[in-house]
């Protein structure tokens, strides 16, 4: 089974999110919290992106994608329209 966005849609998934070690979590108050991400598939209509980008979104952004008979991790599946990325990341 492939996902195929449509129109100005990106089919993205997270990246974990992995506490260091030996860390102490401290939950930050009124905070809005970034992620980075990797493009799986665009729809036709997207400009500024295109499959294996890595961008960066909000926290909380988008459709979380949780399809029966494909595998895919909790909640890190995101379908979201293409202004709400906040940037792209290149290294």
């Amino acid at each position: 089974m492939k996902i195929i966005p449509q129109g100005s849609r990106v089919y993205l998934v997270l990246d974990e999110h992995k506490e260091k070690e030996g860390s102490i979590y401290l939950p930050e108050k009124h905070s809005e919290r970034s992620r980075v991400a990797t493009v799986i598939e665009v729809g036709k209509e997207v400009k500024l992106y295109e499959k294996d980008d890595r961008v960066l979104v909000s926290w909380y952004t988008g459709v979380i994608m949780n399809v029966m008979g494909m595998d895919m991790k909790a909640d890190l599946h995101r379908m979201l329209n293409e202004d709400e990325i906040l940037a792209k990341v290149e290294e």
